[in-house]
């Protein structure tokens, strides 16, 4: 195999390329510099064999992917050391952006595009395709839904998210670091443990950066919260990341954002015209609500009261009393236009920003399932609203609140459904996506306050139990407009 650049295109520094013939093999640090290579490649060769080797490789734990591409005749990864080698051929030929966003497939959870099932790279695309190097399928000059031939997005939710960020880490501020121009995957990962920025100067581009990774950017100490306000971090926080997320990704340029349909299955009157009002407020552009009465006990008078002037599209559907509740769950959802899924409680209190942080965090996770942590409890019988970070926020994982879970439609198809079970449903349905290989991820607990009302849970557990691992405690209902339980 010889060894000497192509022209075009340049290389990102830290990366060999060797080629023989239609054969090549390169060599980076990790991932992210693959994603990179991905948009430069666009029409530099066609490609029938693909080796790549990364110096470091971190999936999320057990986690592979697939090429999703037609031509792939053959895959062969192997871990080696701290890193992998991945062995791609192709049949026929296919372009080098093309070869190397199939590797991309395979080495990393990619965002989703809704509206854009082939998507190439143009011949003058700049560095920043690299957000949508796991989407690029299709060879430049051929037809395609999405040509990308320059990126205007200053945030590449890839990188600069808040994973690794829990809810309940003291406050540490420092002053603007030399990050230079662009914050890296390092300088992310760096920062995860830092709440604050003081950058009295900061060009947008890099604040919009910071803020998406979870920090908080001040010109002055003076601007930040206390340093004991835990509450007042996490409001900074979760309102500077979901500002950058949605107004400076990939997504938000594109107008990319997926339709959802918010289910509430339930049976209990005296909770609907609550439950209503709660989906009421969501602030989420593309929401439909399903209402599904599960029994005759709801009344067409309670129906017609709670659904009177909703600003959200409202449909109704009717389940006899007889059917498993797990079922009903299912006949909702098939019932629902979104493309997007999530359940929601009767009792619960969401803020309005809710369905908006599970439908970012699942841009910038490219799980399966999403979902909030249950760090905010209100418990009747003690009359008070705890702060129990009892499970990490930002990060993989096999929990999340049942009354948050936002999935899509075809995903809960091809796992076959809510399993027909009377009680635990939330668990049943993880459970099945798991063993799938599907993603969980768990982010903030923000917006979100599980009631525990002394009867009427699926799940048997105690209120002593959340009387436990407690951090911090406010008397009654925890009011705040991040929860929809008061306004500002």
């Amino acid at each position: 195999m010889t060894a000497h650049p192509l022209t075009p295109p340049a290389w990102p520094a830290g990366v060999r390329v060797r080629h023989k013939g239609s054969s090549w093999r390169i060599d980076l640090p990790g991932v992210h510099a693959l994603q990179e290579c991905t948009g430069r490649a666009a029409g530099a060769a066609q490609v029938s064999e693909l080796e790549v080797r990364l110096g470091t490789w971190k999936p999320p734990k057990n986690w592979t992917g697939t090429p999703e591409l037609a031509e792939v005749a053959s895959v062969d990864l192997k871990a080696k050391g701290d890193g992998v080698r991945l062995r791609l051929s192709f049949a026929p030929m296919v372009d080098a952006s093309v070869a190397l966003g199939a590797a991309v497939r395979m080495l990393r959870p990619v965002l989703p595009l809704n509206h854009y099932p082939s998507v190439a790279v143009g011949l003058s695309a700049r560095e920043r395709v690299a957000a949508l190097a796991g989407c690029v399928n299709t060879a430049p000059g051929r037809n395609a839904d999405l040509v990308i031939d320059a990126a205007d997005w200053d945030v590449d939710p890839t990188i600069h998210r808040p994973v690794g960020r829990r809810s309940d880490i003291p406050a540490r501020v420092i002053p603007l670091p030399d990050c230079g121009a662009e914050l890296t995957s390092v300088d992310a990962a760096a920062l995860r443990t830092t709440t604050g920025i003081i950058a009295p100067e900061i060009n947008s581009r890099l604040r919009h950066q910071f803020e998406a990774c979870g920090l908080v950017v001040r010109g002055a100490a003076s601007e930040f919260p206390a340093s004991d306000d835990v509450l007042g971090w996490q409001v900074d926080s979760v309102r500077s990341r979901r500002h950058a997320l949605r107004s400076q990704t990939p997504a938000a340029r594109l107008n990319d954002w997926p339709s959802v349909s918010a289910v509430l299955l339930t049976h209990r009157g005296d909770f609907l015209e609550h439950a209503m009002k709660q989906m009421a407020n969501l602030t989420y552009p593309r929401l439909e609500i399903v209402l599904a009465l599960h029994g005759d006990q709801v009344s067409e008078e309670q129906v017609a009261r709670a659904i009177s002037e909703h600003p959200h599209s409202v449909r109704v559907l009717r389940i006899g009393a007889d059917v498993i509740f797990g079922t009903a769950m299912q006949l909702a959802c098939e019932f629902a236009d979104g493309q997007l899924i999530t359940k929601v409680d009767d009792d619960d209190c969401y803020g309005p920003e809710h369905v908006w942080d599970l439908v970012l965090a699942r841009m910038y996770s490219s799980a399966q399932v999403t979902g909030k942590a249950l760090d905010f409890i209100r418990i009747e019988s003690a009359d008070i609203t705890v702060f129990r970070p009892a499970y990490g926020a930002e990060k993989f994982a096999d929990f999340v609140a049942g009354g948050t879970m936002l999935l899509s439609r075809a995903d809960l198809e091809q796992i076959g459904g809510w399993r027909p079970m009377e009680r635990h449903i939330d668990r049943g349905l993880l459970d099945a996506f798991l063993e799938a290989g599907a993603l969980v991820y768990r982010t903030t607990g923000l917006g979100y306050i599980y009631v525990r009302r002394g009867s009427g849970h699926t799940a048997n557990v105690s209120d002593e139990h959340f009387l436990t691992k407690n951090a911090f405690s406010w008397p009654g209902l925890l009011s705040h407009p991040e929860f929809g339980t008061s306004h500002e």
